[in-house]
C-alpha cells in the first residue's frame, strides 16, 4: 500500500447533532504534525532538565559560599588565637625575666650562662665543638614557621653570595641567597636555634629583619615581617617567637625570607630543615 497517496478524513460529530465536520489531512501533513510534536516534547523535557540542573547548581553554589564563609571565619579565628599565644608567649618571657632576680625561676637557659665578660658559656662552647658535636639547640633545625601553615614559595638560589662584614645587614647577592615561605600575614616566626639577636630593625632590602647570631658558627636571617617581637642584644630559644610574617615592597604576598650564614656564606636552609 501507497501510504503516500492516502490521504486521512477527521471527522468532528457534536453531540448535539449538529453539522458534522470533516477535515482530510495528508500523509505528509500528519507526519508533520507528529514529528513537530515529538521535536516539542523533547524542547519541553530539555528545558525542564537545565532548569533542574540550573536550580541543583544555583544550591550547591550557595552551599559552597557558606561553606567558604565558614572557613573564612575559622582561619580569622586561627589567626586570632595565633596573635593571641604569641602575645602570651612574649608576656610569659617578659614576666619571667622580671621575676628572675627574685625567684628560682630561670628566664631562659641562655641567659643564665654566663662567664666573666660579655660572653656567655653556651657561645664558647660552640666555638670551640666540632660541627659534628654542636647541641642541636644551637644548630638551625627547625623550621622558622610551621610546615602546617606555610610552604617554600622560592628556593635558595647558588651563586656568589657574600656577606659584608661593615654591616650586619650589608649583603652584596646576585642570586637569591635564601628561601621565601609563604603564609598568612601575621603567622608567628620563630627563631631555629638558640642564639643571640644581633640586629631588630628595618632593612632596605627586607624589610622589618631579625638578625640572629648563634654561637659564632651560623647566622640566620628573617625578613619581610610585619612586626618585630625582639630586641638587638636579646638572647632567645630554639622555637621562640621573634616575629610575624609580613609583607614587603617587592612584593604585596605576605611570605618569609629565611637565610642562614655560616662562615660568611650563604647556606641553602633546605640542607638544615627536618622534611615535612
Amino acid at each position: 500500500m501507497n501510504w503516500q497517496r492516502k490521504n486521512f478524513s477527521v471527522l468532528v460529530i457534536p453531540d448535539d447533532g449538529s453539522r458534522t465536520l470533516k477535515f482530510k489531512l495528508s500523509y505528509h501533513m500528519l507526519l508533520g504534525i507528529g514529528l513537530g510534536s515529538a521535536v516539542a516534547l523533547c524542547m519541553v523535557l530539555l528545558g525542564l532538565f537545565f532548569l533542574w540542573r540550573a536550580t541543583y547548581w544555583k544550591h550547591t553554589a550557595q552551599m559552597l559560599e557558606q561553606d567558604n564563609e565558614r572557613l573564612y571565619a575559622d582561619v580569622t579565628r586561627v589567626d586570632e588565637l595565633a596573635q593571641v599565644v604569641t602575645r602570651l608567649k612574649v608576656e610569659e618571657q617578659t614576666l619571667r625575666s622580671i621575676l628572675a632576680s627574685h625567684t628560682g625561676l630561670s628566664p631562659t637557659p641562655v641567659e643564665t650562662q654566663y662567664l666573666e665578660g660579655d660572653y656567655p658559656v653556651a657561645t664558647l662552647l660552640v666555638q670551640n665543638k666540632p660541627r659534628g658535636g654542636l647541641d642541636m639547640h644551637w644548630v638551625p633545625a627547625i623550621w622558622p614557621v610551621s610546615p602546617s601553615v606555610g610552604w617554600v614559595a622560592r628556593a635558595f638560589e647558588a651563586g656568589d653570595t657574600s656577606i659584608s662584614v661593615l654591616s650586619p645587614t650589608g649583603i652584596f647577592k646576585k642570586r637569591h641567597s635564601g628561601i621565601d615561605i609563604a603564609a598568612s600575614e601575621g603567622t608567628p616566626v620563630q627563631a631555629t636555634a638558640d642564639g643571640q639577636v644581633t640586629f631588630a630593625d628595618f632593612d632596605p632590602e627586607l624589610g622589618y629583619m631579625v638578625v640572629i647570631d648563634h654561637g659564632g658558627i651560623y647566622t640566620t636571617r628573617y625578613g619581610h615581617n610585619r612586626t618585630l617581637l625582639v630586641k638587638e642584644g636579646e638572647y632567645v630559644r630554639q622555637g621562640q617567637y621573634i616575629a610575624l610574617v609580613g609583607t614587603s615592597t617587592q612584593s604585596r604576598e605576605p611570605h618569609l625570607h629565611y637565610e642562614i650564614i655560616e662562615g660568611g656564606r650563604a647556606c641553602n636552609p633546605l640542607d638544615f630543615l627536618p622534611r615535612k
